[in-house]
């Protein structure tokens, strides 16, 4: 078994995920807009603890960061 391999199943592959990884990259790029952690998490039916570890990265962290729009 070779060091830092997960046998765990990532994302909603896992049969206990709250979320699609659509949904959960949302919820990433809300955090990052700077939204309310207790709007996002009503939006998607989480609880505010579960959108502050996907926006520190503890949760989903296999998700690409969302990319920033530039303004011209």
């Amino acid at each position: 078994r070779g060091e830092g391999v997960s046998r765990h199943t990532r994302g909603q592959g896992n049969g206990q995920a709250k979320l699609t990884e659509l949904a959960a990259a949302e919820v990433l790029r809300a955090v990052r807009a700077g939204e309310s952690k207790s709007v996002i998490a009503s939006r998607h039916g989480i609880t505010e603890s579960a959108v502050t570890m996907i926006g520190i990265r503890k949760r989903w962290k296999h998700l690409p960061e969302p990319s920033r729009s530039i303004e011209s």
